[in-house]
């Protein structure tokens, strides 16, 4: 990532190169698109748009690699299409859940889920730095998602109010996600939970 970032910084530090990477555009072709993002410390997503910029102008990087041939001997856009396709399914589903204007609700288990089981394919990779980095998304994810009492059981009645999934899913989910005894904490509280809105409808 670092490396990428340098490999920006290099073409922004002056009129001169900027321009000099836009005729490299142009020559290969390349639209202008959002052109290189910058990093942004307060935006969890910068990595990922920072990485997917680089990489949809590879082939100007590697235009400009033919007069600045110092800068690039630690540039690894290889090293970045594979930190994208790990990040990109974060991005798709956390943008969504972050806007103010969807209804995110019957969507968010099953986002949890998918994110919950990537991640723990990636930890288990052999990928050290990916495998690193995964461990510790799911670290995090775990400090929100590991405690039934501070989650609301709202998530997953909606989940079991879906006649494609139901109760026996959720139960199916929560031995793969949780320890035996919290996942049988977890399926108690939200059955319980549905049940008396049951009753309070009726």
């Amino acid at each position: 990532m670092k490396r990428v970032c340098a490999a920006i910084q290099f073409v922004k530090s002056s009129p001169a190169r900027k321009a000099q990477f836009k005729k490299c555009m142009e020559k290969e072709k390349i639209g202008n698109h959002n052109f290189l993002c910058w990093d942004v410390d307060i935006r969890w997503n910068s990595t990922y748009l920072i990485l997917e910029s680089a990489v949809v102008y590879e082939k100007a990087f590697k235009r400009l690699e033919e007069n600045n041939k110092p800068y690039l001997h630690y540039f690894d856009l290889e090293y970045a299409k594979q930190m994208i396709s790990f990040l990109k399914l974060f991005y798709n589903v956390t943008i969504p859940l972050s806007g103010s204007h969807n209804v995110t609700t019957n969507t968010l288990f099953h986002d949890f889920l998918l994110m919950h089981n990537k991640l723990v394919q990636y930890s288990n990779g052999d990928d050290y730095t990916l495998a690193m980095m995964a461990s510790r998304m799911k670290q995090k994810i775990y400090k929100y998602w590991a405690n039934i009492g501070t989650l609301n059981p709202m998530l997953f009645i909606v989940v079991a109010l879906d006649p494609r999934y139901k109760l026996k899913y959720l139960e199916f989910c929560f031995k793969m996600i949780y320890e035996n005894d919290d996942a049988k904490c977890f399926f108690e509280r939200v059955k319980q939970g549905l049940t008396l809105m049951c009753e309070d409808y009726v």
